[in-house]
This record gives structure tokens, sequence and C-alpha cells, in this order.
């Protein structure tokens, strides 16, 4: 078989390829240049260059190649610098220049504000085009690790184990330097004097450390927040699962189910049954969705949440939120009784037990120790508890000899109540399918940015910084 031989890169070709024709018609850095070309960057606040000085890059330029790099996982200004040399596509989006990494790296820096109104102008453009209902939302998160570590994340309680640690090193360094000092004799080598030294030092830090507590002490006081982070500042600590945490961010997805788009996408330090409402809120404003449609919208149990559902509802939307069910321990299902099988009633405020009896309660609102949340109780006494005919069975924890209900106890019951499933949330454990191609697993970067959520039908799934 012949072999095939190609050019000799020294060769010169009578005919040279413009970067035009090396570029194929469907490819998507025209996209991103058709795209870029049709913002009116001065309204979006894009400084314009300068008429005198130095020659500098334009705005747009330094767009196309944030876009590029963000569509093509390169997210190192010195590959996207790289890149402007050795990519053809990234040439013909420059048209040749070759911006440095320095450049990049600022226009990233100087502009935040600025790329998240890009991404909701392309969110518009979207809509503009028909390809975003607005009819039906889903939303669904992953927590992503911050560049901070465990030992960096403060709370009230880990800093008062410190000055503990701290107090009862101070006294011991000081009780070491007094035994060192009345010990007899001259050391020739000097290594008393060293050994004075180095315990002088750790009196020091000691100390130091204390000052640094203390003002982190009177900061964590001062705000609102019950911890703070010394490296990122905006990172927090987050459950994850059982007892398991890290700390970072809970990077939030809102998907419109027309075409599986994403909509919206925010990084909170929040769990996700306290983004439900803010992220819906978001989202409409963004879209400009009419009140007066009911937008549907999908959550997994995660987001169940009592002042979250009644928000939501607040808004003029409908929401179809897999119910939360507390652990039963070991016990098998039919041996426990669990909230979903007590039925509100809104006009008498009142709970009625599987045996159809009347739960009722003082009207009083308290809030328990190990809980920031207010409950009130409704109950029954216990004798027609005695001589309750159905089999006897134990109540689940958290609700002792009662019913402890919070105060949105309305709108979760109302979800219980019977509402209608839409037709593709029909036989969803959780409300939304994960994200294509994952499986419920962590998103990957490149399906953060252009993946969406598959119908239960298309799929085997089971089922402030935002853009």
């Amino acid at each position: 078989m012949p072999q095939k031989i190609g050019y000799d890169p020294a060769q010169v070709s009578l005919f040279a390829v413009p970067l035009e024709a090396m570029v194929a018609a469907d490819a998507e850095v025209r996209v991103i240049a058709a795209f870029v070309d049709q913002l009116d960057l001065p309204e979006l606040s894009f400084r314009a260059v300068r008429s005198d000085g130095a020659s500098a890059y334009a705005a747009e330029v330094l767009l196309k190649i944030y876009l590029y790099g963000y569509l093509n996982r390169e997210r190192s200004s010195r590959r996207l610098e790289r890149c402007c040399r050795l990519n053809v596509e990234m040439m013909w989006l420059t048209g040749g220049l070759k911006p440095k990494y320095h450049t990049i790296a600022d226009f990233r820096k100087d502009y935040p504000k600025q790329l998240k109104a890009v991404f909701r102008q392309y969110v518009l453009l979207l809509k503009d085009w028909s390809l975003v209902g607005g009819e039906r939302l889903a939303v669904e998160g992953t927590k992503v690790r911050a560049q901070n570590s465990t030992k960096r994340n403060l709370n009230a309680a880990k800093l008062q184990r410190n000055l503990e640690r701290i107090e009862a090193g101070i006294p011991a360094a000081l009780e070491e330097f007094a035994r060192r000092d009345t010990q007899e004799g001259e050391d020739p080598t000097g290594g008393r004097q060293a050994r004075q030294q180095s315990t002088l030092d750790r009196l020091a830090s000691l100390r130091q450390r204390k000052v640094e507590r203390q003002e982190q002490q009177r900061l964590l006081a001062a705000s609102e927040d019950k911890q703070i982070s010394l490296t990122d500042a905006d990172a927090r600590s987050l459950l994850v699962k059982g007892t398991e945490s890290l700390v970072g961010y809970n990077v939030q997805l809102v998907v419109d189910a027309e075409h599986k788009l994403i909509v919206h996408v925010e990084a909170t330090n929040v769990t996700d049954a306290e983004a439900l409402s803010g992220l819906v809120e978001t989202t409409a404003e963004l879209l400009a969705l009419p009140r007066d449609v009911s937008t549907q919208v999908l959550a997994d149990k995660g987001y169940h949440s009592g002042s979250q559902l009644a928000a939501v509802e607040a808004q003029g939307m409908v929401s179809f939120v897999a119910e939360r069910r507390l652990s039963t321990r070991g016990q098998r299902s039919t041996e426990v009784y669990g909230a979903e099988e007590f039925r509100y009633d809104e006009q008498l405020d009142v709970y009625h037990c599987p045996a159809g009896k009347q739960l009722n309660t003082t009207g009083g609102w308290y809030t328990r120790t190990d809980s920031t949340r207010r409950h009130r109780t409704y109950s029954l006494p216990a004798a027609v508890c005695r001589n309750c005919p159905l089999p006897v069975r134990q109540l689940r924890q958290h609700f002792g000899a009662g019913r402890a209900a919070g105060p949105y106890a309305e709108p979760v019951g109302v979800r219980r109540g019977g509402r209608p499933e839409p037709p593709a949330a029909k036989g969803l454990t959780g409300g939304v399918p994960p994200a294509a191609g994952t499986n419920g697993a962590p998103l990957r970067h490149d399906q953060a940015k252009l993946g969406g959520l598959l119908h239960p039908s298309e799929g085997t799934g089971q089922g402030r910084r935002g853009v």
C-alpha cells in the first residue's frame, strides 16, 4: 500500500489558504463571533479603547477569547495565550492578535459583573428565538470544594477550642522558660541560650495567635454568619451527606424544560433547603415571566422546606418538590407513623391522625435547643391513643407524644393533599432527573455549561456569582 506524503514545511505554496477557508462553516467559533459582534458592549459597561496613548486590545477581542476558553474548557490564561498563537480557530476569532496571558487574566478580573451580564444577554437571546419556554423550570445543585482548608474555616466552637489550647500553652511556655533560666552552670556551646530564645519565640507566637483569635471572635460576633473562612472569605462549610462536610460553594442550576437549556447558574453558600425561592425569583426576573401564568417548578427532596415552598407560591408559581422522609432508624415503614400519614386541615388548624382523631394545638410557638426554626405542637390525650383501634405502631423521631409542625405546615400540607403531578414529573422519585450522562454524580465542567436535564423518556436517569 503506498504511503501518504505531506507537504515539506519549508515548501512555499503558490496559493496561500486564508483562515476563513480553514474554519468550518458550522464551527461553534462562528457562533461566538456572531454573538459578541451583536452585543452593545459599552451599554454593558465594558470600557472603550481610548484614542490616545498606547494601542490596547478591544473588549470584544478579549471577550471572544474568554468565551472560546469557556466552551472548550481552557480556563488558564496562559493556555489561552498559547491558543492564540497555535489554534487556527482562535487566530480566526481574534484576527491574528496575540494578547499576553496577563492581559487575559486582567480582563476576567476587571469585568466580573459585565461577564455576568453577557451570559444574561445570551439567555435573553435564546428566549427571543423561542428556545426558552418558561412554563416549567427544574432546579438542581452540586457542591464544589473551595481553595480553603477545613482548618481555616472557623466557627464559634472552633475559636473557643483554639483559645483554650492557647491559654493552656502560655503558662506551659512560661514555666519552661523559668525552668531553663534557673539552671545552674553555663553551657559552653551556647545551647542553653538558644533553647531559651526558642521558648521566648514560642511564647510570642502564642500571644500573637491569641490576639488574632480574639479579633476573629469579635468579627464573628458582629457578623450575621456563624462561620468565617480565612483563605476564601465567601466559602462556607456545607453538609454533603450525613456528617460529611466540605468548605466550598453550592452551585445551583435552573433548567428550562422546553429544550433542556440552563437559564440561570448561581454559586451560593447556603444549603439546598434555603436556595429554592431565591433561584426561582431571579430566574423569573431574568426571563420576565408573567405572574398570571403558573410556572411549574420541579426539584428533589433536598429543596423541601415549608418557608421556601410558601415563598414560591407567593410568586405565583406551582412547586413540585419531593417530600423529605424522616429516617426510621432500621425500622420498617409498617412499624412507624410518619408525617405523611397526618392530614392537615387548613380551616380548623388541626391535624388528623391515621385513625381519624383530631390533634389540637394551644397556638403557641417555641424553638428547640438544637434548632433555630419555630415549631408548634399538635397533640391528643394519652387515653385516646391507648384505646386506638389501629395496630400499635411507634411515631417517628421528632414527633414525641404529638405532632410537631413548623409555621409553614399549610403549604406542605397542600402539596401532600393530592395535587396532580405535571406530565414530565410523573414517575420521578426525586422530582428532578440528574443531568445528562451523570447518573446523579456531580456535574463536570463541560456539562455545567452545555448540559441539560433529561426528560424521563429521553434517558436512563433515575428519576451570589450568578450567570
